[in-house]
């Protein structure tokens, strides 16, 4: 997928003009998660997240946007015993990793040559996979049971953009920038993956909530 996300990016670059402004970060996010059956997942309401972000200036502060972001969150489900002398806790691990793949746009409002705001919107196509095993670090084990989700929504955020250094005689900005939001997306109903011919449905959770995104990068 990341391969795809580049490789529009170069398709549509061969049609710019030479005026067009092109931008590359690296993103990490933290989004807030309401739904309380997240806690079964992960011991904290937030679910953090790194990426990478592409984009292409399509007309004056307007620059279209591609991009991916992924992270893992995880706990462990104790099971009460008879007798409490064992000297190893018994139960399972959960492990669940979700992925965001975006495309949007950005409107940029220029303060001045180092300082501008940021109004962002995209949609949003999120995968999550979640792993019980006794043995979370074994592929191994015997027990391990394996399920997918998949949801669609969009975000929208506003932010700031600072410009920490110029290069190349003020061609190629190297810039941190910050953005607050709200992401919106479709339940994500998790299924079997056993290998029969009809999925088996496990449970859902609803990932929408408010996030804080942080990232580094170019414009050039």
């Amino acid at each position: 997928m990341f391969g795809l996300l580049l490789s529009s990016i170069i398709a549509f670059s061969s049609h710019a003009q030479a005026d067009q402004k092109y931008e590359v970060s690296l993103t990490s996010s933290v989004q807030w998660i309401g739904d309380p059956r997240w806690e079964t997942v992960s011991a904290t309401p937030f679910h953090r997240a790194t990426g990478i972000n592409v984009g292409m200036e399509v007309l004056d502060n307007i620059s279209f946007l591609m991009g991916f972001n992924t992270g893992k969150a995880g706990s462990m489900i104790l099971i009460p015993t008879a007798s409490d002398d064992l000297a190893q806790p018994v139960g399972f691990n959960i492990v669940t990793t979700i992925s965001q793949y975006q495309m949007g746009m950005r409107y940029r409002w220029q303060w001045n040559s180092r300082w501008a705001a940021t109004l962002t919107a995209q949609g949003q196509i999120a995968t999550a996979s979640m792993r019980m095993d006794e043995d979370i670090e074994s592929q191994g084990t015997e027990v391990s049971l394996k399920y997918r989700a998949k949801s669609f929504g969009s975000e929208i955020g506003v932010g700031t953009e600072y410009t920490m250094a110029y290069l190349s005689d003020d061609q190629v900005r190297i810039n941190i920038g910050f953005e607050t939001g709200m992401t919106k997306l479709s339940t994500l109903n998790f299924d079997s993956l056993d290998g029969t011919e009809e999925a088996i449905p496990l449970g859902s959770l609803n990932k929408s909530g408010a996030y804080l995104n942080m990232y580094v990068g170019s414009r050039f």
